[in-house]
């Protein structure tokens, strides 16, 4: 019941102890995102973004578009065709991994779902191990560079030893069963570089969906400022689908990694049809699981 559902959140909304401290702000943005789903499920679409914008409005100062843009250009220049060229001495890990790499809301979890359901497929969910690797490059290898040009010219030894510990993380947390490691972690666009180093048999699948879709989604949604600013406010995701797109150019052109892009419209519209595609390009053969 919708409007006895945003009776109660105007109720919880009008607590004064919401105004109080870093505890009551996170309460409130928690109730003011709860309040902009219910009045998105009542058609107030007005009222809904209101809600949202209200609850991001503090960690959307956090966002800085400039530095962001600086950062992305960051990995474009580290991670070139020279990193992927000429190296036979890499070998291919004996596990199959997929990454998928999206915007957020574009389908990412669908698609590992989908994929996890399959008797020899596991999905990892958004296991962050390669993100953490990346901050912690430097100092395992004494680079004299930080994350991304750490990881520039990476010798053999360092990416068979990053590639192992990862495989060693999924053991560890439980991830045994299957033969196809599914990764769907937000961060992998920006990853991809390193992942081509670590899993030249890799394969990505790629997620899209209407922009707007998107946007109004990741608005809506009750992402954490500090770890992703950027979707505290409208002009910060379409600055990350701008720079996300332009990291995929980048990729496009030096990884060679085989890829597959998947439309969430049309996975919604035709499963089985995208389904049988996505199996296809991950080895797998159909199962009614």
């Amino acid at each position: 019941n919708f409007n006895q559902a945003k009776s109660v959140l105007d109720t919880c909304l009008a607590n004064p102890f919401l105004d109080r401290g870093m505890s009551g702000a996170r309460q409130k943005k928690r109730l003011l995102l709860q309040r902009a789903l219910v009045n998105d499920a009542l058609h107030q679409y007005d009222t809904a973004i209101q809600d949202a914008t209200e609850a991001k409005k503090s960690d959307s100062k956090k966002f800085n578009p400039e530095q962001f843009s600086k950062d992305i250009d960051s990995i474009i220049e580290c991670f070139d065709a020279t990193q992927y060229q000429g190296d036979s001495s890499l070998r291919p890990s004996m596990k199959q991994h997929v990454f998928i790499a999206g915007m957020p809301r574009s389908g990412t979890t669908l698609v590992e779902q989908i994929l996890d359901a399959h008797p020899k497929a596991t999905g990892v969910g958004e296991f962050k191990s390669i993100h953490v690797m990346s901050t912690q490059i430097q100092r395992a290898i004494g680079s004299w560079s930080p994350w991304p040009t750490s990881a520039k010219g990476m010798s053999t030894v360092n990416r068979h030893r990053f590639a192992d510990a990862y495989e060693s993380e999924l053991t560890a947390h439980g991830f045994i069963e299957g033969e196809l490691f599914v990764n769907k972690q937000l961060l992998n666009m920006r990853l991809l570089g390193l992942i081509a180093m670590l899993f030249p048999n890799a394969k990505v699948i790629y997620t899209h969906r209407s922009s707007r879709d998107l946007a109004v989604s990741c608005m809506l949604g009750n992402f954490s400022g500090q770890v992703h600013p950027e979707l505290q406010s409208l002009d910060g995701i379409s600055n990350l689908l701008e720079q996300h797109n332009k990291l995929r150019a980048h990729w496009d052109q030096v990884l060679p990694l085989q890829t597959l892009d998947v439309s969430y419209e049309e996975l919604i519209e035709k499963p089985n049809e995208v389904t049988l595609e996505i199996l296809k390009f991950c080895g797998l053969e159909w199962s009614d699981k």
